[in-house]
């Protein structure tokens, strides 16, 4: 039997995505409310984060919303800079983990654009498994995310674990056999001592 952790990425590796900046940086006259909704929410937030739309379709749909005037290369950079920062303690959990002898992994919904981040921010030779949703094209908390990712890593044969601070993801990665626990970056220490 292999030990398995896998880990979601904002909350749990990244600290929150920085609206206020990227809202200022377009210099739209949307609230910050309104732009959330707009920017990380709906249906073509979905579909970009399903991989079922390029970053360039789902971008000229919310700069024509936002009215922005910005253009793809130019949105993808700023994109980059307001991801959040990293959570040292949840690298070290990882590291101390693959130190220990288990596999460790990644699952998350994320835009194409972000896989390559995260790429940079952890160490891909660390990880044993990588699950993002444009690629899975299926977002947590959906069965299918899940349902995939059983068959990868087999939880009914191996003992398999999974970070994520939001409590639905959680409950539903129980159902598919994967010991879930809610944590973020500021309290897995503690919450990864039960491992």
């Amino acid at each position: 039997m292999q030990k398995i952790v896998l880990f979601d990425i904002d909350g749990v590796i990244l600290s929150s995505y920085n609206y206020e900046k990227f809202l200022k940086s377009i210099k739209s006259q949307c609230s910050l409310e309104d732009f959330r909704k707009i920017y990380s929410s709906g249906p073509v937030f979905e579909q970009c984060e399903k991989g079922r739309i390029s970053i360039d379709e789902f971008w000229m749909n919310v700069k024509t919303r936002l009215g922005a005037d910005m253009g793809t290369d130019e949105f993808i950079k700023l994109h980059a800079s307001c991801r959040g920062q990293v959570f040292e303690e949840t690298i070290e959990v990882m590291k101390d983990l693959k130190k220990k002898g288990y596999k460790i992994g990644i699952l998350s919904n994320l835009k194409s654009i972000d896989v390559d981040n995260i790429r940079k921010t952890v160490d891909i030779k660390m990880l044993d498994y990588e699950f993002y949703s444009c690629y899975v094209h299926a977002l947590k908390p959906d069965r299918e995310i899940f349902e995939h990712v059983a068959r990868v890593v087999e939880p009914l044969v191996n003992e398999v674990y999974f970070f994520d601070n939001v409590i639905e993801n959680c409950c539903e990665a129980e159902k598919w056999g994967i010991k879930a626990i809610c944590a973020t970056g500021f309290d897995i220490l503690e919450k990864s001592q039960s491992l």
